[in-house]
């Protein structure tokens, strides 16, 4: 598995090119995910069955990691731009 490094320890341009791609994937993984939540919202009313409801309104809680993430290279480039 590969690791990668502290934030600290990159260079502004790659914390600039890391945020663009984060803020990328998020747009592309948070439309796929507001489709699918009100798919399986709409599914749960009409078939009345109230487990995919649950599924529907949760399933946006597995898109916060990397909210946290592009959260923490929003600062780190703040903290690094303010020096």
């Amino acid at each position: 598995m590969k690791t990668s490094k502290p934030l600290t320890e990159l260079t502004l341009d790659e914390l600039n090119a890391r945020q663009k791609s984060l803020k990328n994937i998020a747009i592309a993984l948070g439309t796929i995910m507001l489709l699918a939540c009100g798919i399986l919202i709409y599914l749960s009313i009409e078939s009345k069955k109230p487990g995919l409801l649950a599924a529907g309104i949760g399933f946006p809680m597995t898109f916060l990691p990397i909210l946290i993430v592009l959260g923490q290279v929003r600062s780190e480039i703040k903290k690094r731009v303010s020096k």
